[in-house]
């Protein structure tokens, strides 16, 4: 029995919850006031807006509105202002999103000021949720940035004891990766920087992502030898997504700041067809493929789609940090791979290098045998230096007409030079020529 009335009572709140109802108006113009909002014509909604590009201030009118938390979940929007009954709800301090704490209300007006992408998640948890939420959220945040500091300070690691210059790549990537994604997780709030700082700051930490994942791939797939117009292309996007931020910085456009993340995107995505190009060239091109195609799909989701407005598949902050992790070690674990690969490369090339000195050396001492039988020969039965140079031809195997060419004389003439070569050593063929000069 008491167990029925536990199931009866969360239908009925659920069916309570679930008749809560948004509608929402766009003031371009911001002609309405919370004293006019009233008779504002609001459009219903199933789904959170996400207008992209198409910023500026929303009204939303919230209707049969529970007991508990409501929540902007996007941390770029800071100036939001709720009312009930036209009196003003101050949100909540110190929360990574913008919160309000709300009574059961027949209805609320929620004012939002969207200055860069107008994708506007609203969520209203009842205290449970909220709570449930908030430690859920901070487990993951805890694990997240814990875990990209251990496997930054794994590649620096190996980076001092190996001298590998792609494990410091890596680790500026990662830091950068992970700099960006606390800006819109809102974790650099909590370390203590300013909404201004952000301001001023976010467009450029995408575009240093860009440039850090640029040089690390350079690196690891040695893209120079492979594609060296791409170099030049890349140098050209970054420059490009770093002057649209500086004009975002001066005028506050949120279009520039859209176009640098399309430049890092672009960056990316050229990075990852450059390691699907090189699959069947380095052994290690696959794993560096498995990763980037992880970071680019969670990516383009997480921080493009909502730039301008796309359909995606809403992934979630937590699921995000999750992605990231196996990337994190999909990456790590191909650098050091490809450490691994290269310096059996190396002992290879090496060891052919030995033998190779080893068969010159060998050429060089029998070169100099050579020479010094013919020095001792042309001593010793005082040959001159035109019948060295037919003795050479003879020791060779040379026929006189052979032996004539080389020299550039007649055939008779080195008949002559092979009579004296005989009187002097005192032989009568080419026979005794060789078993003579021993």
């Amino acid at each position: 029995m008491f167990k029925k009335i536990i199931l009866l009572t969360l239908i009925v709140t659920s069916s309570f919850v679930n008749s809560q109802t948004i509608s929402v108006l766009q003031d371009k113009e911001q002609f309405h006031t919370v004293n006019s909002i009233d008779s504002a014509n609001f459009k219903f909604i199933t789904e959170p807006v996400n207008n992209g590009l198409n910023n500026g201030v929303y009204w939303f009118k919230i209707e049969n509105v529970v007991k508990g938390y409501l929540e902007i979940h996007n941390s770029t929007i800071s100036e939001a202002y709720l009312y009930h009954n036209k009196i003003p709800i101050f949100p909540i301090k110190n929360k990574t999103y913008v919160t309000f704490k709300v009574k059961d209300s027949e209805s609320i007006y929620l004012k939002v000021n969207t200055h860069k992408e107008a994708n506007i998640p609203i969520r209203i948890l009842s205290d449970p949720e909220y709570l449930e939420k908030t430690n859920s959220d901070g487990i993951f945040s805890g694990l997240f940035y814990g875990f990209g500091l251990m496997v930054l300070l794994i590649n620096l690691f190996f980076f001092f004891n190996f001298k590998e210059k792609t494990f410091l790549y890596y680790s500026l990537f990662l830091f950068s990766f992970s700099l960006m994604f606390s800006y819109r997780d809102g974790f650099i709030y909590f370390i203590g920087f300013s909404k201004e700082f952000v301001h001023y700051t976010e467009s450029f930490a995408h575009t240093i992502v860009g440039l850090t994942g640029f040089v690390f791939t350079t690196n690891y797939l040695n893209l120079k030898s492979h594609f060296p117009k791409f170099i030049w292309f890349a140098i050209g996007i970054i420059t490009a997504s770093f002057i649209f931020d500086i004009i975002h910085l001066f005028t506050n456009e949120y279009v520039y700041f859209a176009l640098a993340d399309i430049g890092s995107i672009i960056i990316f995505t050229s990075c990852w067809v450059c390691s699907l190009l090189l699959i069947k060239k380095h052994k290690y091109a696959p794993v560096f493929f498995i990763g980037y195609t992880v970071l680019l799909f969670f990516t383009f989701d997480y921080f493009i789609a909502p730039s301008f407005g796309i359909t995606s598949v809403n992934i979630s902050t937590n699921t995000l940090k999750m992605g990231s992790y196996i990337e994190m070690l999909v990456i790590t674990a191909a650098v050091a791979y490809r450490m691994n690969i290269i310096h059996k490369e190396n002992i290879f090339m090496h060891d052919e290098l030995y033998k190779y000195t080893q068969e010159i050396n060998s050429l060089s001492i029998e070169l100099e045998k050579n020479k010094k039988g013919e020095n001792e020969a042309s001593l010793e039965y005082n040959l001159s230096n035109r019948e060295n140079q037919v003795l050479e031809g003879i020791r060779s195997g040379k026929s006189n007409k052979e032996i004539g060419a080389t020299l550039f004389i007649s055939v008779n003439t080195v008949k002559y030079h092979v009579k004296n070569i005989y009187e002097k050593l005192d032989i009568n063929n080419r026979k005794e020529v060789v078993e003579k000069l021993k």
